[in-house]
């Protein structure tokens, strides 16, 4: 019975592993949920193991906890090299912009008061919200602090990804990221204490749709390219930064992300979610903080507050 169970065990942890090795070999999008929550399942596949060692003293299960723990440990030692947070001393007299990014859920009408109200008490200078259908009867309380606006009705024909700002737009750009879905890439351009500011916004198609994901990353980055001066990109990329393309992309758009970015989704796991929304800036934008909101008032994301400021 003992070696049955050990067997069992070590067969498990066996096709998880397994699963999350394709990503060194050729990336397979149906495989994503594995390489977007490789850090939670390869420990989960470390504890099989090492319970079917226990069970059954035997040199697999030995070479399964080693796996295990190698791929439990080394991606996010390598992801950390696109981390950049700046000092409390860095950030004294610096501009500063503080941004809210929040994929409030479609189908959550009925918290649209409680998320206006997380939103008009963050301070938030520019707020992006994604799947934004419970802010549509909110927009009039929301317009008092943020009077200028991109998405539910402003430029756009659907209430989903938009941009809200205390500041003045310069520029404006409303586009797609594939024709699988319209306005779901927002860019504006703001002055922050003189000085300009590209803020994007990005809902990105879920990774294991085909390979909708790295193509949209794709295009993102070629946006991205021509755009000069300091950059902020937030919301929902639907991928860990840890995924193969987002690793990739992280690379060639020379984009830093918070060294230890907050789990957002699913909520019901709390701080061991995985980070599949974001906040990437370009120097010289730089990252002071990125802390999840405490209640994600019935979404199935937590939403994410950033500091950022120009050094």
């Amino acid at each position: 019975m003992r070696n049955s169970i050990s067997c069992s065990l070590a067969t498990v942890a066996t096709f998880i592993l397994a699963a999350i090795a394709t990503r060194y070999l050729q990336p397979f999008p149906y495989f994503s949920p594995f390489y977007n929550g490789q850090v939670q399942l390869a420990a989960l596949a470390t504890v099989l193991a090492a319970a079917s060692f226990i069970l059954h003293r035997n040199l697999p299960a030995v070479v399964l906890v080693l796996a295990g723990v190698a791929m439990t440990a080394h991606l996010p030692v390598r992801v950390h090299a696109f981390g950049d947070r700046m000092t409390a001393e860095e950030t004294a007299g610096k501009p500063h912009l503080r941004l809210l990014s929040f994929n409030v859920l479609n189908s959550n009408v009925e918290n649209g008061a409680a998320i206006r109200d997380e939103i008009l008490n963050s301070g938030a200078d520019i707020a992006v919200t994604l799947e934004s259908q419970p802010l549509e009867s909110q927009l009039d309380a929301l317009s008092a602090t943020y009077p200028y606006r991109l998405g539910c009705g402003a430029k756009t024909e659907r209430c989903d990804l938009m941009v809200m700002s205390r500041y003045p737009f310069a520029e404006e750009e409303i586009g797609a990221l594939s024709e699988l879905r319209s306005e779901r890439f927002m860019r504006v351009a703001i002055e922050v204490e003189g000085q300009k500011v590209n803020v994007l916004a990005a809902h990105l198609t879920k990774p294991y749709f085909d390979d909708y994901h790295p193509h949209e990353l794709w295009r993102l980055w070629q946006r991205l390219k021509r755009i000069d001066g300091p950059v902020v990109l937030a919301g929902d990329f639907n991928a860990a930064s840890i995924a193969p393309d987002m690793m990739w992309f992280l690379r060639s758009s020379k984009m830093k992300k918070d060294p230890f970015e907050p789990a957002t989704w699913p909520t019901e796991l709390g701080p061991f979610g995985i980070a599949i929304d974001h906040v990437f800036t370009r120097a010289p934008l730089r990252i002071g903080s990125v802390n999840r909101i405490r209640d994600s008032h019935g979404s199935n994301h937590y939403g994410l507050l950033a500091d950022l400021f120009i050094d």
